[in-house]
């Protein structure tokens, strides 16, 4: 009698696992859409086109998916269709000779078009201070729609192809 009853439990719980709703959204997906940053009243869009986003599901909490920015990016399922970001500020690191602070203010993913595509927007800012004195905040909004290219089983340890987009841009406003 006890054989049936763990049958059936082992039964619900592969049975739930497989209907997980993170993993439509889990994988690497290739990404175009636009970058813009605002600084001193002004804004800049830049396009961006076939970057790489890798979205994994934590295996130990059912709600939290992860993005692939080096901070530990996460997200928080909303229902089987969307997410949203978890505000973050991340830890300050050294470039160069500037000291540069991310903070993740707001952000959302959903599937589209029957689930074929990602809609990700993320917004937030980044604030530096260099060893000449120069010092600042340039806010950023990502508008991406991405295509799913693969499924992903880990994280990738490279650094996230849209931080390096985001990077390129605030080396800018440091010149």
């Amino acid at each position: 009698m006890h054989r049936p009853h763990a049958l059936l439990v082992v039964s619900l719980v592969v049975g739930l696992c497989a209907c997980d709703p993170r993993r439509d959204f889990a994988g690497t997906y290739e990404v175009s859409g636009l970058l813009t940053t605002r600084s001193g009243g002004s804004a800049n869009a830049i396009p961006v086109e076939n970057a790489q986003l890798v979205v994994v599901a934590d295996a130990l909490d059912s709600d939290k998916l992860y993005l692939d920015f080096d901070c530990g990016l996460s997200g928080t399922m909303d229902d089987a269709e969307s997410f949203k970001v978890d505000s973050k500020r991340c830890p300050s690191y050294m470039d160069e000779d500037c000291e540069i602070t991310w903070t993740f203010k707001d952000g959302s993913g959903r599937r589209v078009e029957e689930g074929s595509k990602l809609e990700f927007n993320l917004s937030g800012s980044i604030q530096w201070r260099c060893y000449d004195g120069t010092a600042g905040q340039v806010g950023f909004a990502f508008a991406l729609l991405g295509t799913r290219q693969g499924e992903l089983s880990e994280q990738s340890g490279a650094q996230s192809a849209l931080r390096s987009a985001l990077e390129r841009e605030l080396r800018s406003h440091l010149r």
